[in-house]
């Protein structure tokens, strides 16, 4: 027999080893990978639930400048003496609107709006039916 065809005994250890060390680092990257797997997921889920409520606040906002554009119309129409509490279903979800004579020509308005899911927010506005001028206008925070 050739002298480089027996494997010594501490070659074969060598690799044997070698075997162990292998599985060992195919192991290791294996969690390194799902670890980093799961943190996107964990990232993914967030910029979600992020991305819906940011939604539903600019659907809230779009649902106050309506009602302000209505009931601002509506009180400008001559239709203000007579005009105390309505609701206007739109779209996006529900305004509710309760209009106050303050003097002659000024008006208080207080709106609340609802989304189909349930998230609520309310505006209020005074309305000078001279100049037509929106003015103090205040929102609330989210409601629901």
């Amino acid at each position: 027999m050739k002298e480089g065809s027996v494997l010594s005994q501490e070659q074969v250890m060598m690799m044997k080893n070698d075997k162990g060390f292998v599985m060992l680092t195919a192991v290791f990257i294996l969690l390194v990978f799902s670890g980093l797997i799961l943190h996107q997921v964990t990232i993914l889920k967030s910029e979600q639930s992020f991305t819906a409520m940011h939604w539903e606040l600019i659907q809230m906002d779009n649902l106050l400048l309506t009602g302000k554009e209505f009931v601002s119309a509506l009180i400008l129409e001559d239709d203000g003496d007579k005009l105390q509490l309505g609701t206007k279903a739109t779209g996006d979800g529900i305004i509710r609107y309760e209009v106050t004579l303050i003097s002659d020509d000024i008006y208080f308005i207080r709106l609340k709006v609802e989304t189909h899911s349930g998230a609520m927010r309310e505006g209020t506005f005074y309305l000078n039916v001279t100049t037509g001028a929106v003015t103090d206008w205040e929102e609330g925070g989210v409601l629901g």
